[in-house]
């Protein structure tokens, strides 16, 4: 296999945004309702119509990239054959287990932590299987074969409450075949050979509890920091889900599942584009939800990786372009997670003390409470923290994290939350660059040497130039919206009339709007250049490349109004 890069990993969620941009989700006026042939008015119906796009195994899954996978934004289950050997093992996960210990920084002392996975015991060795992961059910079934016999099994993460559930029936040849719970260390899945000492512990606890009742598992993940909570939410939520029983809680956790996806229904001509649609929905609902933490790069599926926290150099963005168009505000876990004062603080944090007064940055990794124990460079002067051994310290990941916010804004309308959240943090980002511009030979505002993400340390590079253009235009667009009459205003527009460059790059077409086709001739035939010179650069293509210049190609022909 060759080198995978940290965007690989959210090609495929960041994909369904390129593909849910193109889309129009409308709704039907009263007067013509009665007029619709609409074929999806049952559940019968969608059940037929997501059945056809449903996964299915024939081949043992023998690593993490092809398992079927589950979660409800906070517990999540994967299956497969680790190495093609062995039993098979569904790796378990939980997006509020992470280290709290900053002094290490976001990869190590903040990182998300592995929880264990459950080993299927056989008499036999495992030979096939056949599996089905039911979109509309939101659950895996299918049989075990094995030299010894047959394991039938169900496994679903429940909708909405913290816990799997996992029912075998084997024949008579693998009667004994059970789960076994295995931990996995809590480290961070980043090894570093430098940190050679043992740490101790900031506290807190991770708790894993299960118990077997009858034929079937039912099995909880809790996390609490510093106090040691988790233990008695992790039994209480097993010894609930026991109590209910299995027929009590699939049909409350279909029910969930149930009435998400009417809300997003597309039908598209292809039937391999149409799957995957549906297949990035289902994994989107399965990753995060509006009360979950913010998405980090690999979901609730914690395994051995580079990348065990959240990353806003174009990983966060592109993960959650497709919430909008795809009708689903309630996952919005991003912008929920900006809005919490606390988490504010961090962002302020994350600047110079200097300049906390009216600054506010997020350092390229965070966790979940968007800390990161450092803070971003100096435009031009600082060096990189010990625990950061590439470039890529950029200062502009909260603008470019904002924008998501922003979408959220304009899909809503909603102006309380532009008042608390992005108004007052956007406002931050910028003033941060404010600070360090000046006026060239040229009579343009300059910026000094700042990161580009996963690329060169330059000045007035074409990351922070179209970030700061655009925050500029978003404050002007809401002081004028919110009569705040801010005293900044003027400094704003200063930047807009000013600032080297004219917002032409790929960032600037897509999410900024800042070049779109009717801007004339030469705009168009700008972003057209954007499109083509992707398709001609065949080394590149992968899912975030694709996402990101699908959206290019189709989001200009729609530029917002008002």
């Amino acid at each position: 296999m060759g080198r995978l890069s940290r965007r690989t990993f959210v090609g495929g969620v960041g994909a369904a945004g390129a593909v849910a941009a193109t889309g129009y989700l409308g709704t039907a006026s009263a007067a013509t309702a009665s007029l619709l042939d609409d074929r999806m008015a049952s559940g019968s119906a969608w059940s037929s119509f997501l059945s056809s796009q449903d996964l299915i195994w024939k081949r043992i899954p023998t690593n993490w990239y092809d398992g079927p996978f589950l979660g409800n934004g906070f517990l999540g289950a994967l299956l497969y054959q680790p190495g093609g050997t062995g039993p098979l093992q569904l790796l378990l996960g939980h997006t509020e287990v992470q280290d709290h210990r900053p002094a290490l920084g976001p990869l190590f002392g903040l990182s998300r932590l592995p929880v264990g996975h459950l080993s299927l015991h056989t008499a036999g060795t495992v030979q096939a299987v056949n599996l089905r992961l039911s979109l509309w059910n939101a659950e895996l079934t299918g049989t075990v074969t094995t030299s010894k016999g047959s394991i039938g099994l169900s496994v679903f993460v429940h909708d909405q409450q913290p816990v799997l559930v996992a029912t075998l029936t084997p024949d008579a040849g693998e009667a004994g075949a059970a789960w076994t719970f295995a931990p996995d260390e809590a480290v961070s899945p980043r090894a570093d050979p430098r940190w050679n000492k043992p740490i101790p512990v900031a506290g807190g606890e991770t708790v894993t509890a299960w118990q077997h009742s009858g034929s079937t598992l039912y099995l909880s993940i809790a996390h609490s920091f510093p106090d040691n909570g988790a233990r008695s939410a992790a039994i209480g939520a097993v010894q609930s889900a026991v109590g209910a029983g299995v027929t009590s809680l699939r049909a409350s956790h279909r029910k969930g599942w149930h009435a998400f996806y009417p809300k997003s229904f597309f039908s598209f001509p292809d039937a391999r584009l149409q799957s995957f649609y549906w297949i990035q929905l289902y994994k989107f609902n399965c990753v995060t939800r509006g009360n979950a933490p913010i998405l980090a790069t690999m979901g609730p599926w914690v395994t051995t990786t580079p990348w065990p926290a959240v990353w806003y150099d174009g990983n966060v963005q592109t993960e959650y372009w497709l919430l909008q168009t795809a009708n689903h505000r309630e996952l919005d876990s991003c912008t929920n997670s900006f809005a919490v004062p606390a988490n504010q603080q961090n962002l302020i944090n994350q600047v110079p003390a200097k300049y906390r007064s009216d600054s506010a940055a997020l350092w390229r990794e965070s966790d979940r409470f968007l800390a990161s124990g450092g803070v971003v460079p100096v435009p031009g002067t600082t060096p990189p923290p010990p625990w950061e051994t590439t470039t890529g310290m950029e200062i502009g990941d909260l603008s470019y994290a904002l924008s998501n916010v922003y979408l959220t804004y304009r899909h809503t309308m909603d102006d309380a939350m532009a008042r608390s959240t992005l108004f007052p943090l956007l406002r931050r980002a910028v003033n941060y660059y404010l600070h360090f511009l000046t006026t060239g030979s040229d009579g343009k505002l300059h910026l000094p040497a700042t990161y580009l993400p996963e690329s060169d340390y330059e000045p007035d590079n074409d990351y922070d130039l179209p970030l700061l253009r655009w925050g500029c235009r978003t404050l002007l667009e809401l002081n004028a919206r919110l009569k705040l009459g801010d005293s900044k205003a003027g400094k704003w527009q200063q930047v807009l009339d000013k600032l080297t460059g004219d917002g032409r790059t790929t960032l600037g077409a897509y999410p900024l709007f800042l070049v779109t086709i009717d801007q004339g001739a030469d705009a168009h035939a700008y972003v057209d250049s954007i499109v083509d010179g992707w398709q001609s650069d065949v080394a590149n293509w992968n899912g975030f490349h694709t996402a990101h210049i699908a959206s290019v190609a189709a989001a200009p022909r729609r530029r917002w109004r008002r």
